[in-house]
């Protein structure tokens, strides 16, 4: 899949299409990385969970790009490498071919409709860079 389809199933965009997965390529990496995010943008293929997301001790959510062990019934961040073990519900449940949403690769964005959190006011944040000329960073400014 190429990045412009990537961009129209997930409204993400990325600088690089993989994840450091090591410190050496870290040192290598010459381009910082970046996303691109849309979050209003309508998703044909989104689904809606009616349960909390599984979360890392980084906050990370479990996600297709997460590494599962479906014997030990633990899954791997691919952002801190931290192993997680999966509560009972999921862990008496999950195979290899019986997977959770979180996990298929076709749910890469998936929505959580949780019963538990307040709905809150909608939050967006601008990242400017600012090592920019003057000219061009008040033209950002004024364009914000």
């Amino acid at each position: 899949m190429d990045f412009y389809e990537e961009e129209a199933k997930d409204a993400v965009r990325f600088s690089w299409n993989k994840f450091v997965s090591s410190k050496q390529m870290l040192t290598r990496a010459v381009v910082p990385m970046g996303c691109l995010y849309s979050p209003k943008k309508d998703l044909e293929n989104m689904a809606l969970v009616e349960y909390d997301p599984l979360q890392c001790k980084c906050k990370a959510v479990l996600n297709p790009f997460c590494s599962v062990d479906y014997v030990g019934k633990y899954w791997m961040c691919p952002f801190c490498k931290n192993r997680n073990r999966f509560p009972p519900a999921y862990a008496s449940n999950i195979t290899d071919t019986n997977l959770p949403v979180e996990l298929l690769k076709d749910y890469t964005t998936i929505e959580y409709v949780s019963q538990n959190i307040q709905a809150s006011p909608n939050v967006f944040i601008f990242v400017v860079d600012t090592c920019i000329p003057k000219e061009e960073l008040e033209a950002v400014k004024d364009s914000l």
